[in-house]
């Protein structure tokens, strides 16, 4: 009797998984059909269903980027397209979209003037988080290793491999602490509405000192109730409402 019972739990384990891959094909050939037609608006809501399910692939997470940005949301783009990248960051194609909503945003954004936010920006193109960590703890066992070898036979050639796999690890291990402070206690984040005030408290009473409009990157530093204190990349600071934006990072 068990072992009946077995069975027929994995028969219906089986007989789920090819239907729910079945489905999300349907749901990419629907959307990728509503993109070719024009129909931006189906093709998100489309992409989106994918997305609010969990499956946060990059192709998906760019293609719904390309909808957003035939659509005229650059900030939704914008998102989506740095989303695509911190998963794939070694690809020319999403770097370059990103390049093309930046040309065409409304806020002009200057390289970051934080040591830390430099510091993890560049990484973004080069690696994801993981595997930054990964070179990082590969690098410095192997230093190790060079290290326990040239306590054993000192030579000239050991000496100098083993100051360069030194400054090596000075390097990834200042990178990957940029990446992960920044991300974690400065979280990457885009403006998404089409403009928002920047005040100077967390409340409509405060004085409106300029205004972000949509495409626009910050780095949130706190929250206060539904407003959220942000820092741009050359320095400014100011409080926006928690509906103007949205995190570049998955909740994890």
């Amino acid at each position: 009797m068990m072992w009946r019972v077995i069975v027929l739990c994995l028969l219906i384990l089986l007989s789920f998984s090819p239907v729910g891959a079945q489905q999300e094909r349907d749901i990419l050939d629907d959307a990728e059909a509503a993109y070719h037609a024009r129909d931006y608006a189906r093709a998100i809501m489309l992409y989106r269903s994918l997305v609010d399910d969990g499956i946060n692939a990059p192709e998906i997470l760019f293609n719904l980027g390309n909808a957003y940005y035939e659509d005229g949301q650059i900030g939704l783009a914008m998102l989506h397209y740095l989303r695509a990248q911190r998963q794939n960051p070694r690809n020319m194609t999403i770097d370059a979209s990103i390049m093309r909503v930046r040309a065409i945003r409304a806020n002009y954004q200057s390289d970051p003037a934080h040591i830390i936010d430099n510091l993890a920006s560049t990484t973004y193109t080069i690696a994801t988080e993981r595997e930054l960590a990964t070179v990082a703890l590969i690098v410095w066992s192997g230093w190790f290793v060079l290290l326990g070898l040239s306590l054993v036979r000192w030579k000239r050639t050991l000496r100098r491999v083993l100051a360069l796999s030194a400054l090596i690890v000075l390097v990834l291990s200042v990178l990957s602490f940029a990446r992960l402070y920044a991300d974690t206690y400065r979280p990457g984040a885009v403006i998404t509405e089409l403009a928002t005030p920047v005040l100077s408290g967390p409340s409509n009473e405060y004085l409106e000192m300029f205004e972000l409009y949509s495409g626009a990157e910050v780095r949130i530093l706190e929250r206060q109730g539904g407003w959220a204190r942000f820092i741009l990349p050359d320095g400014r600071q100011g409080w926006i409402t928690r509906f103007a934006f949205e995190y570049v990072d998955f909740p994890r």
